[in-house]
C-alpha cells in the first residue's frame, strides 16, 4: 500500500504540472491481483484526472485477475480514451497514433525496458 501512495503522489503531481492533455502507458504485467483498497483508489483516481486523458494503454498479463479488474475499473470511469492490452505492438499502435516522434521513442524504450 505503501508504494500505491508513492505512486498516487508522483501521479498527482504529474497531471498538476502538465499543460494540455496526457497520453499514458501503464505497466502492471507483473500484478496478479489490486488489492480492494488499492482498486477502489485507483479508480477514484481515474475518476479524478478523466478530463486531463486522452490515451492511457494498461498492460496487463493474459489470465490475470488484475486484466478483469482494470477492464472493470476502465468500464466504471467511462473514459474512451483507456484501454487494457495484452500485446506490447496493440498498445504501442494505439498510442502512436496520437503521439509525435519523440514522444514514440519515448514510448517504445519504456516499454521495452518495462519488463
Amino acid at each position: 500500500m505503501a508504494e500505491f501512495g508513492t505512486f498516487r503522489t508522483r501521479a498527482a503531481a504529474l497531471l498538476f504540472e502538465t499543460k494540455g492533455r496526457i497520453v499514458g502507458c501503464t505497466d502492471l504485467r507483473r500484478m496478479d491481483v489490486l488489492p480492494p483498497d488499492v482498486f477502489e483508489q485507483l479508480a477514484g483516481m481515474l475518476r479524478a484526472d478523466n478530463p486531463k486523458v486522452e490515451r492511457n494503454a494498461f498492460l496487463v498479463s493474459a489470465n490475470s485477475v488484475v486484466q478483469l479488474q482494470m477492464q472493470r475499473m476502465i468500464h466504471e470511469t467511462n473514459n474512451p480514451g483507456r484501454r487494457t492490452f495484452r500485446v506490447e505492438a496493440d498498445a504501442r499502435a494505439w498510442l502512436e497514433d496520437v503521439l509525435t516522434v519523440p514522444e514514440q521513442a519515448r514510448l517504445a524504450a519504456f516499454i521495452d525496458t518495462a519488463l
